[in-house]
């Protein structure tokens, strides 16, 4: 059976092990609470929170109100491509296979997803966006 991890990578580029598991969608999980943590736990306002966020965790849905396209960011490869794992069978994809649209989860505000946007209200979907540099992600790793 294959073995995950869950990894954090910081602004400043040093990536670190938060969890292992061979559940995936436990880690999964985990990442989110993690980034809500990060984001939304805190004393801040909520329009300040929109402004202040400094972690991120990628989703992927197929199509516009759907909950998930079954995978998973699991990072770059050594060629600096964003790679995918299918949540049923641990294949991964490379970047020229975009799973789906691309959702950057920043935790919950007022019990809903919050969804990171470029500051105008339109959903950032694409993982160059310069909003997202010199932020800490969360993403999953096959091992």
């Amino acid at each position: 059976m294959a073995k995950f991890q869950l990894l954090v990578r910081d602004e400043y580029g040093q990536t670190s092990i938060v969890d292992s598991s061979d559940n995936k969608l436990d880690l999964l999980k985990r990442g989110k609470k993690e980034v809500n943590s990060i984001n939304a736990e805190n004393a801040l306002t909520d329009e300040d929170r929109k402004r202040n966020w400094e972690a991120y965790l990628v989703e992927f849905a197929p199509e516009e109100n759907s909950e998930s396209s079954g995978a998973i960011y699991a990072g770059k490869d050594g060629h600096g491509k964003n790679i995918f794992l299918n949540y049923n069978n641990d294949i991964e994809m490379l970047d020229n296979k975009t799973p789906g649209i691309i959702k950057i989860y920043l935790g919950e505000l007022n019990k809903k997803n919050w969804y990171a946007d470029d500051g105008r209200g339109r959903e950032i979907n694409v993982l160059s966006h310069p909003e997202l540099t010199s932020k800490t992600f969360y993403y999953i790793r096959k091992i």
